[in-house]
């Protein structure tokens, strides 16, 4: 019996932490669409246990990220300058909150790229993308290379600032893709639909979608995986002093 319930409480602890990225609300919206919107066949494509939602309107996204629903916020500002909108501010907050997200600006507003570990360099339009993460690189050619499907300015080069992490350098050296320092949030210094080969473009995504649920489990699955581990731990602990015990009561 006690080595069934040994065995729940691990199989419980296993079962919280592979499940930690499953049954996630992802909330999307791009101010427009140029090429082949890569995003959406990546969220299209997601297993089961993602909710999908899209957002109708600049508006729209800001009320929603704000209500607490959503696990993850997708933004990609690919038309208007971000500093026309209020949904950048808003995801920007719902980050420092702790929330996840994967946001793009082309229009190199440093004040709303801070909450997500990243600065403007000031360089514009490279065409090569280097993953150095690997996780990332899973099933897209590495280098990379973009193609403009018709934006003014589609992709800008980005420094990683306070101690965030870049995961993809342009060819010029500026990073591409930044990792915020508390590894919940990707900054994207290109446009969606810019990715050369398509399946470049979905994977990558994918791959940024759910790297954050697996790389970060929500605070109540902390709570829970602590219960369950002090409590195998309180159990073995007992069991060993029990079987002490009974050696020192069979010597006397």
């Amino acid at each position: 019996m006690r080595i069934k319930l040994l065995g729940l409480m691990a199989l419980c602890l296993m079962s919280l932490i592979t499940g930690s990225a499953k049954g996630q609300t992802i909330l999307y919206w791009a101010d427009v669409t140029v090429g082949t919107p890569y995003m959406s066949q990546a969220l299209a494509a997601l297993p089961g246990g993602y909710t999908v939602t899209t957002a109708t309107s600049d508006a729209d996204f800001t009320t929603k990220i704000t209500s607490g629903s959503y696990d993850l916020g997708i933004l990609l500002i690919q038309n208007f300058p971000s500093s026309g909108y209020t949904s950048p501010g808003a995801l920007g907050t719902f980050v420092s909150g702790g929330g996840k997200a994967i946001y793009t600006d082309w229009s190199g507003d440093n004040a709303l790229a801070v909450p997500f570990g990243a600065s403007f360099t000031g360089n514009q339009n490279d065409t090569t993308i280097n993953i150095a993460a690997s996780n990332l690189a899973t099933g897209v050619n590495n280098p990379a290379t973009l193609t403009n499907p018709g934006f003014g300015i589609f992709s800008t080069g980005l420094n990683a600032i306070g101690g965030s992490t870049v995961q993809a350098s342009f060819g010029n050296g500026d990073a591409a893709i930044v990792l915020n320092a508390s590894g919940t949030s990707y900054f994207n210094g290109f446009l969606d639909g810019t990715l050369t080969t398509g399946s470049d473009g979905v994977n990558l995504y994918t791959n940024e979608i759910t790297g954050l649920f697996a790389a970060v489990p929500e605070p109540t699955t902390w709570a829970m995986i602590g219960v369950v581990t002090f409590g195998t731990g309180a159990f073995a602990w007992n069991k060993r002093r029990k079987a002490t015990k009974n050696r020192f009561a069979k010597a006397k």
